[in-house]
């Protein structure tokens, strides 16, 4: 019987606990362990649901990004949330490649995507299946690491950084992606 319906797809129970359980598998193989964070910029899809389902599996938080931000804004956001993992479609990912963490995995839903990014759907039937510990399930939303309170704060979904800051770094934030590829000769 299917359970979920987006657009022209459908998935039933099997196939979304498939899923789920590689995606686990997946984030494991890329050094997540419980208590880690993915930052999803998505539309409503598939892979959303996926997400969800494989941080109750595996034990990591998601983090939903707006994608009506700035690049800027998203790659804020990101940094915010301390996620090493990055699941978006590829127009949206492409669109604020030069602000993401260049230190982060991506992994690109449908077409495009930045040069440096996995087709999600070819990485996924790659992944083994999720055999970790038993572990606390999770799925919501991520606590930021960054602002003046001490400890974990719930992240609204807003950019804790204001518009047109240039962020603390003195060196033009040197943890994104077009400041990496521009002055990468320059010794920075």
């Amino acid at each position: 019987m299917p359970v979920l319906h987006v657009g022209p797809r459908t998935l039933d129970d099997e196939s979304l606990t498939d899923r789920a359980h590689r995606l686990a598998g997946g984030l494991r193989a890329l050094g997540l362990s419980e208590g880690d964070v993915v930052a999803v910029v998505l539309r409503n899809s598939v892979e959303y649901a996926d997400v969800i389902n494989a941080g109750k599996i595996a034990g990591t938080y998601y983090c939903p990004v707006n994608w009506h931000f700035t690049p800027e804004e998203i790659g804020a956001q990101i940094e915010d949330c301390g996620a090493r993992v990055i699941i978006g479609h590829g127009d949206l990912l492409s669109a604020a490649a030069d602000a993401l963490p260049a230190e982060a995995t991506l992994l690109s839903v449908g077409d495009g995507g930045p040069a440096d990014a996995q087709n999600y759907d070819a990485w996924l039937v790659e992944q083994p299946t999720y055999d970790g510990p038993e572990v606390a399930p999770r799925g919501h939303i991520a606590y930021t690491r960054r602002g003046p309170q001490a400890g974990p704060r719930p992240s609204s979904g807003a950019s804790s950084r204001p518009k047109n800051d240039p962020g603390d770094c003195s060196e033009c934030r040197k943890s994104s992606r077009r400041h990496l590829a521009s002055n990468r000769a320059a010794g920075c």
